[in-house]
């Protein structure tokens, strides 16, 4: 495979999310950016709850420092958690003022606050209870207006429960995806993710992936960095994406045109790239 630098990465992490790399300073980070010839860089950093909000005006000032000087779009965005005590979807916390792209994840175990795959579910816990509570979450993320992209769908669920959910799991990522797709909201292809799943759910992620773009959502190239080395990197997406059959991974790592035009970016190479949106 011939070795691509993605035009773009919607999912970035800084030293303000308190468990990044000393590495991943904003401006390291828009540097590095710059160096590989990115058009767009989002900082999408954590938020866990209103504690997490003042860091996140730090990164902001450091954007509107950088950006003229930078030819790089820099997007201040923001990963804000899904309220594991809802189950139904809301974000933990409302945006801050200023955000311009927001990634709707579900880090925490819905109705609780175990993060796996850190955090085991306990034996005996009841794990119908805890498909259904994710599968509220799921579908009302993808509800949520509030939500532009969602955060490595189906990740922590395939961490929760036994394998003998699998097809279930698949058939509510379809539900959502019908709900994202209709209303253009992006799902995010994670480059970490890949470390994170147990087997057998790694390789067969690409399920996920299939459905997505059968179904029509537009899928976001996201490093899920949290050290300047890791920036634009996909080796894991590009293992995974050798046993799908289409769409090329070249697609997934150009600037999609829908993306370029609401950011104000040149346009994408080649054709619009107008984002992979399957076969609608």
């Amino acid at each position: 495979m011939t070795t691509m630098i993605p035009e773009y990465d919607v999912h970035v992490h800084t030293i303000w999310s308190g468990h990044s790399h000393a590495s991943a300073t904003v401006t390291g980070l828009a540097a590095r950016a710059e160096a590989l010839g990115m058009k767009l860089l989002c900082f999408s950093e954590h938020v866990h709850g209103p504690e997490s909000l003042p860091p996140l005006a730090h990164i902001r000032r450091s954007i509107a420092e950088l950006q003229p000087s930078c030819r790089c779009r820099l997007v201040f965005g923001a990963e804000i958690d899904a309220d594991p005590d809802r189950s139904d979807g809301s974000l933990i916390t409302s945006p801050p003022p200023g955000v311009e792209l927001v990634i709707g994840s579900i880090h925490f175990l819905p109705g609780t606050r175990l993060l796996p795959p850190w955090d085991p579910v306990p034996p005996g816990t009841d794990q119908e209870t805890v498909f259904q509570r994710w599968r509220e979450t799921i579908m009302g993320l993808a509800a949520n207006r509030q939500v532009d992209v969602i955060g490595h769908p189906g990740a922590l669920i395939f961490n929760a429960v036994e394998v003998t959910f699998f097809d279930r799991i698949l058939a509510v990522m379809r539900e959502a995806a019908h709900i994202s797709a209709a209303r253009g909201q992006a799902w995010d292809v994670n480059n970490l993710i890949f470390a994170k799943l147990k087997e057998p759910y790694r390789r067969d992620y690409r399920r996920v992936i299939r459905l997505a773009y059968e179904v029509g959502v537009p899928l976001l190239y996201g490093s899920d960095t949290h050290n300047l080395a890791a920036l634009g990197g996909y080796r894991d997406i590009a293992a995974l994406w050798q046993h799908l059959e289409q769409p090329p991974l070249c697609e997934l790592l150009r600037l999609p045109g829908w993306l370029a035009r609401r950011f104000q970016v040149a346009a994408a190479t080649d054709g619009d790239a107008t984002a992979i949106r399957g076969r609608k």
